[in-house]
């Protein structure tokens, strides 16, 4: 059966550097990455990765800054 609820990983889980925390959308497959203190200036800020389908139907991943700078941003996020 599908989870209906978040799924959140820590970073001991998902064992990535700099990540606090990942949590998954079940219902729409987006990603919320939130970032542990490796990071200073992202510590506990988070980034959301929405998967989207182009005019192609092809897959892409949409870049939304929850509370992170611009300038803290790589640049595949700073477009839209």
């Amino acid at each position: 059966p599908l989870a209906t609820s978040a799924v959140v990983l820590t970073s001991e889980t998902v064992n990535a550097n700099g990540l606090a925390e990942v949590s998954i959308a079940p219902r729409n497959g987006r990603l919320r990455l939130t970032f542990g203190s490796d990071f200073s200036p992202l510590a506990g800020k988070s980034l959301l990765l929405a998967p989207a389908l182009d005019a192609n139907q092809q897959m892409h991943w949409l870049c939304i800054p929850i509370d992170i700078p611009p300038r803290l941003l790589p640049p595949e996020c700073r477009r839209r």
